[in-house]
């Protein structure tokens, strides 16, 4: 029997999510560029950016110019993705 299309086997999902977990903790220790993420994780330059996306996509991370580079970076735990301060009124 012809293996399908891995993108779709709950195997494939899980290891997508240890890649993103994995490179969210690799962001943790500082803004980095493409080219560091893809020689520290190894993964590949395309395997990289997609994990990267991912995590820009569920908030987990951002991208930012920083003395002209892109720069990605972690978000902080319990950081909006809409970049705007969250107002807190009392009861």
């Amino acid at each position: 029997m012809p293996a399908s299309n891995s993108a779709s086997t709950p195997e494939s999902v899980s290891a997508a999510a240890i890649k993103e977990d994995a490179l969210a903790k690799v962001l943790q220790h500082g803004p980095e560029t493409l080219e560091v993420l893809t020689r520290v994780t190894g993964w590949g330059e395309k395997e990289t950016q997609r994990t990267l996306l991912a995590l820009i996509a569920g908030g987990r991370a951002k991208c930012t110019n920083i003395n002209g580079r892109r720069m990605f970076t972690a978000r902080p735990l319990g950081a909006l993705t809409t970049g705007r301060p969250m107002h807190v009124t009392g009861s």
